[in-house]
């Protein structure tokens, strides 16, 4: 009996352990079927293989990517750099005008941790700092000032362009960009801006002027920072214009001059007298030039001014003479006299970009101004 049950136990034992590698072997087969293919070993993954992923039942590894040069640093592939955002570009902007990050952070109602971050991203991103401190004061590296304009180029060509799609959502409410010369604002300018407005259905429209000389007006108008401009009737290219009225130009003078007592006088009879010209990029500076040229007349031109109320304010010094459009009113030791012979006048006219589609609204307004009748109006120029 008990060499029965020895032999029992035996047995029982050799198929419990037989039992338990067979379960073992199942289960290894199972997990290698699931896992890993039969050609490729596990292993556990390496600093290198980190991004190892799953795809269905099987383990793969990712394919390789190249890497980047940055800034004379390899990056190394499946680390690229993020791409910069709007609120950089904002926050450099602002601290590159204010170069102070407390000052920076009230005027952006973000706390100064979080603005110092975004910055240190920024230059992380772009391989390079962008500011540098000397002692308490804080500076553009070079790499900064070479950066500064095109961050706020990009973010006005943005914020243009978020204005053009707002201007198409809901013309009847939007903004237009109106470029003009500086002395139209005399008379001409606001009565046309008055009368727009004065129609029902324009009284939602809000306007975005640019004063300046033509050069600038023209810069800006092809850069598509202008919808329309009121300047001189200039030939440039790509630039659409229509003449809205004649202008006479004035000579104006210290009543101390011996030539005060005269009403009209001609250019050839201005030989040795000391003038106050605008600017060359002046538009009102190209006529004066052609007019002397065409005279025989070399003027002699103490110095230059930006526009007529400063041309005005030297003459009744004493200082020179100076050539401006009609204005408003002149000192009282200012006289004012007519250019005969022949006289002295230039067009103004509305400018377009011929190749850029206007807004719905900025197009409402040229043809308002285009159907307007300025054949009586005078006013003053650049």
């Amino acid at each position: 009996k008990h060499a029965h049950h020895g032999a029992d136990q035996t047995k029982m034992h050799h198929l419990r352990k037989n039992t338990s590698k067979k379960r073992s072997a199942d289960l290894s087969k199972v997990v290698s079927e699931r896992t890993v293919p039969s050609y490729r070993k596990t292993r556990a993954p390496s600093p290198r293989n980190r991004r190892t992923r799953v795809c269905g039942e099987k383990l793969l590894r990712p394919r390789p990517k190249w890497g980047t040069m940055k800034a004379n640093k390899y990056t190394p592939p499946g680390e690229e750099p993020e791409n910069m955002t709007l609120q950089q570009l904002s926050y450099f902007c602002v601290l590159a005008d204010i170069l102070h990050f407390t000052k920076a952070s009230e005027q952006l109602h973000v706390t100064q941790p979080s603005l110092s971050y975004s910055i240190a991203k920024l230059e992380k991103d772009m391989g390079v700092p962008l500011f540098r401190k000397t002692g308490k004061k804080l500076a553009l590296t070079q790499y900064g000032e070479v950066f500064l304009p095109y961050a706020r180029q990009a973010l006005e060509t943005l914020e243009f362009g978020a204005r053009k799609v707002e201007s198409l959502r809901a013309p009847a409410q939007g903004s237009i960009n109106l470029g003009y010369v500086y002395s139209v604002s005399y008379d001409f300018f606001p009565t046309l801006i008055s009368n727009f407005m004065s129609i029902d259905g324009n009284r939602e429209v809000t306007f975005q002027f640019t004063q300046g000389v033509k050069d600038d007006l023209l810069q800006k108008l092809a850069a598509g920072h202008l919808d329309l401009a009121i300047a001189g009737s200039y030939d440039a290219p790509g630039v659409q214009k229509a003449t809205l009225l004649s202008q006479e130009i004035y000579l104006i003078m210290p009543k101390t001059n011996p030539l005060s007592a005269r009403d009209t006088l001609s250019i050839s009879e201005l030989r040795g007298q000391t003038f106050i010209f605008p600017k060359p990029s002046s538009g009102l500076r190209e006529v004066l030039d052609r007019a002397f040229a065409e005279a025989g007349v070399i003027p002699h031109i103490a110095f230059e001014a930006e526009e007529c109320n400063a041309m005005a304010a030297f003459v009744a010094t004493g200082a020179g003479l100076a050539f401006v459009p009609r204005m408003p009113s002149v000192r009282e030791n200012v006289s004012v006299h007519h250019i005969v012979d022949p006289p002295l006048r230039r067009d103004i006219a509305l400018l377009w970009m011929r190749s850029r589609a206007l807004s719905p609204l900025a197009e409402r307004f040229k043809k308002f101004v285009l159907e307007q009748n300025w054949r009586n109006a005078e006013n003053a120029g650049e």
